[in-house]
């Protein structure tokens, strides 16, 4: 049975077919994929086997299995699952991409029968859907090899923060879909969680180790896409300092970087 938390993704089926439209319109949302994906490439060995959380259509489960990851691709919902497999076709033949929807202990057991993942990765504050932070650490902490690594995606709450949650998904969403991706945020009650939460909740079984930060300063309509090669002065500016402070911190977007403990924590 689906959790409440998991329920939420399935709001996403109606719009399934749309999504990658509707995420792509702009280039700052290309841009902060990019970026995403790189710091993955580089903290993550390649060759690994990576559980891509909350997978959406599959755009970054394959960029994963295209640059040498093996993927364990799950989302909630079936549309979007849906939309991954015919994306996807020909990874999930070559066996680079097994996807996987259904309630977690579903996932949960089929990571048991196959390996533990080395990595965990989740783009687009996926996590932002989730109200129950420990409970996803804890299952987090069931997927997940001794010493692997966890890289997660959350919206910024420093940026984006206000006393009306409905205006601030306008802001963010909004512009980008023309309200469709909106209404069904504003349904799944998105949650704007601190850094300090996560760290909190992620305690038991993480060491946070890495922070960094984009969003901030290319332009929704005509900045940059590519993180590898910056186009202009606030994209290098972005590009070079956005695992330093303050800019760590400064974004739109906040990438965190966890290893698993070795050994329980008592």
């Amino acid at each position: 049975m689906l959790s409440a938390d998991e329920l939420k993704f399935t709001s996403y089926d109606s719009m399934a077919s749309e999504y990658d439209k509707m995420l792509s319109g702009t280039p700052r949302a290309l841009w902060v994929r990019d970026a995403f994906l790189h710091l993955v490439l580089q903290t993550i060995p390649v060759g690994s086997t990576l559980l891509d959380f909350g997978c959406g259509t599959g755009t970054d489960a394959k960029w994963y299995a295209r640059h040498g990851y093996f993927v364990v691709a799950y989302d909630p919902s079936k549309g979007m699952m849906d939309q991954l497999r015919k994306k996807c076709s020909n990874e999930i033949g070559d066996g680079k991409i097994s996807a996987i929807s259904g309630d977690k202990s579903v996932l949960i057991q089929d990571m048991k029968n196959r390996r533990l993942a080395q990595g965990i990765v989740s783009n687009f504050a996926v996590v932002n859907e989730v109200s129950d932070l420990e409970g996803l650490f804890n299952f987090f902490d069931k997927c997940l090899e001794p010493g692997g690594w966890l890289i997660l995606s959350v919206l910024n709450p420093r940026v984006w923060i206000t006393s009306d949650n409905s205006s601030f998904l306008r802001r963010i969403i909004g512009r980008v879909s023309g309200g469709k991706l909106m209404n069904n945020a504003l349904k799944a009650g998105t949650k704007l969680h601190s850094t300090r939460r996560l760290e909190e909740a992620s305690s038991c079984h993480f060491t946070k180790v890495a922070q960094a930060s984009v969003g901030m300063f290319v332009n929704n309509r005509k900045g940059g896409t590519d993180w590898t090669r910056p186009s202009g002065p606030a994209e290098r500016i972005e590009h070079d300092l956005w695992k330093t402070q303050p800019f760590s911190r400064l974004g739109r977007f906040i990438f965190i970087v966890w290893r698993k403990k070795s050994l329980p924590q008592g």
